[in-house]
């Protein structure tokens, strides 16, 4: 080795160095920086998307009580009475899973009309079983509104017969008042709300959630505190004076205030911003002994790259070689699938058995379909696949020529993607194809005018659609698909499961069509 490159290598380890530790610096800089703004970030949008439900929630309830309010109004001026409004309320709730009960209440406070969804069984309480619930606040405060307000409760607990209803059902009740056509106050309806099922949709963020007297009404982990007054201290902050808690708290509409928080982790980050130094640092010193084994790899590579050049100068004539001797095998093997083509032309002419004739005629059609395929791969840049879209309209243009004649009114539409196949799917996928067509050709047509149609298009997990049909006059209804003792279609089935592929004939298309779903056989060397 030179001393000119001895020294060029010492210059790019120093410099190396100095920017691998650089970049370490600054790396280890911005990760804390990035960190703890991503934390903050994460638990902002957390509270946001969380008072975004809340709101959402309360807006849609309101809407829902404002409408059987109306509902109610107009019962009350038809019948002096609302018991129509009975049977739209305990529909509502027999399909509504966000609301268990809905009542009326007169200006007294007696409750006139009651039903209840309980555990998925629905009640609508007799008369004796109505209650009077003139000393509960959301009933007085609900007397206060104004036309057309919206009462909203505290989120709480549900209380049945002045005991808490056990299981614990967690409840915000709605009110709104209604009137007579007089407009004489008739008394308030409202739905209540079980808000069980929303607060643990907002709760899977890791988000903890206080009603309006700070109780725990969800929890990120356990359920040993719920609706029990909170102990978290929510303006702590921790050593480096950064706050533990990110707090927000939801006034709906001044009536009913929550508060959502998540906690920060500051402990977590500081000791995430620790382990990313020791590895940021260990990542650097392990860059560093690298570069100087690469360096002194350096000289070897040198001398042994022009060895590697001799041998893949080598190894290019050897691949040229061998393609030349794959292309060759194609055309001869080509050239000897047409002899035998040929063969069985010549002995046809002997064969006065039109049935035997034919059946020689159309062991000649598959042949020349093999054929094509090697003529396709000798001529083709790679001998690995071909385009199937190039050989298909050569083979089906091919067969309307050979068994119709070059005058036929008969055409090809072709809709295929830009597909490629190896010779051990395309291979069983031409003959698949050779059979249809001359099954289209040979029964389809009888005023020789008309269509054949051929999609392929790839599908997703590497498999691939095939759909060919005509517009002919139709698979005959004796014949049975999947049961036919024609050699084509037992051929067709045959072929179709060595693709690993499923067919199916469609019966709502004019003519006949059949889908074929196939994936290619992957070759192994």
């Amino acid at each position: 080795m030179s001393k000119k490159l001895i020294a060029t290598s010492i210059l790019l380890f120093i410099i190396l160095s100095i920017a691998i530790w650089t970049i370490t610096i600054i790396r280890i800089n911005n990760y804390e920086k990035n960190l703890i703004a991503l934390e903050v970030a994460e638990s902002d949008t957390k509270l946001s998307l969380a008072s975004d439900q809340l709101l959402n929630l309360y807006e849609t309830s309101k809407k829902k009580v404002l409408f059987f309010k109306d509902l109610a109004e107009a019962n009350y001026k038809k019948n002096k009475a609302f018991n129509d409004i009975r049977d739209v309320l305990y529909l509502f709730l027999k399909n509504e899973d966000n609301y268990f009960q809905a009542r009326i209440i007169n200006t007294k406070g007696q409750e006139v009309l009651k039903i209840e969804n309980m555990y998925n069984s629905i009640s609508i309480y007799e008369d004796k079983y109505l209650e009077d619930k003139s000393n509960r606040y959301y009933f007085q405060e609900s007397l206060k509104l104004k036309k057309g307000q919206v009462f909203i409760s505290n989120l709480d607990l549900n209380i049945e017969n002045n005991k808490i209803e056990l299981p614990y059902r967690p409840t915000v009740r709605f009110f709104t008042k209604i009137y007579s056509p007089d407009q004489e106050l008739l008394g308030i309806v409202g739905l209540n709300l079980n808000a069980e099922t929303w607060l643990n949709g907002i709760g899977t963020n890791d988000i903890n959630i206080l009603n309006n007297p700070n109780e725990v009404f969800y929890k990120e982990s356990g359920r040993q505190d719920l609706y029990t007054k909170s102990k978290k201290d929510l303006t702590l902050r921790d050593t480096n004076g950064k706050p533990i808690y990110n707090v927000k708290e939801v006034i709906i509409m001044g009536m009913s205030t929550w508060t959502l928080y998540t906690s920060i982790h500051s402990a977590a980050v500081e000791e995430k911003i620790k382990t990313n130094k020791k590895k940021s640092i260990s990542f650097a010193v392990f860059l560093n002994l690298g570069l100087l084994f690469f360096i002194f790899t350096i000289h070897n590579l040198y001398y042994k790259n022009k060895r590697i050049s001799l041998l893949n100068n080598s190894i290019n004539l050897r691949l040229e070689e061998r393609n030349t001797l794959l292309k060759e095998i194609h055309h001869r093997v080509k050239n000897n699938l047409q002899v035998i083509t040929s063969l069985l032309n010549l002995q046809s002419r002997y064969i006065k058995d039109e049935e035997t004739k034919s059946m020689l005629k159309y062991s000649q059609y598959r042949i020349k379909s093999m054929a094509l395929l090697h003529e396709s791969l000798y001529r083709s840049d790679d001998l690995s696949k071909i385009n199937y879209k190039d050989y298909l309209n050569q083979l089906v243009n091919g067969l309307i020529v050979s068994m119709k004649g070059s005058n036929t009114k008969i055409t090809l539409d072709l809709d295929v993607d830009e597909i490629y196949f190896n010779i051990d799917t395309s291979i069983p996928l031409g003959l698949i194809i050779n059979e249809l067509v001359t099954n289209s050709l040979k029964y389809a047509f009888s005023e020789n005018i008309g269509t054949i149609t051929i999609a392929l298009k790839k599908q997703a997990n590497n498999s691939f659609l095939l759909r060919l049909s005509d517009n002919g006059k139709g698979f005959p209804k004796s014949v049975t698909f999947r049961n036919t003792e024609t050699l084509g279609l037992k051929l067709v089935h045959k072929l179709v499961l060595q693709l690993r592929g499923n067919i199916e004939k469609d019966n709502i298309q004019t003519g006949t069509a059949f889908i074929i779903t196939f994936q290619e056989i992957q070759e192994f060397s």
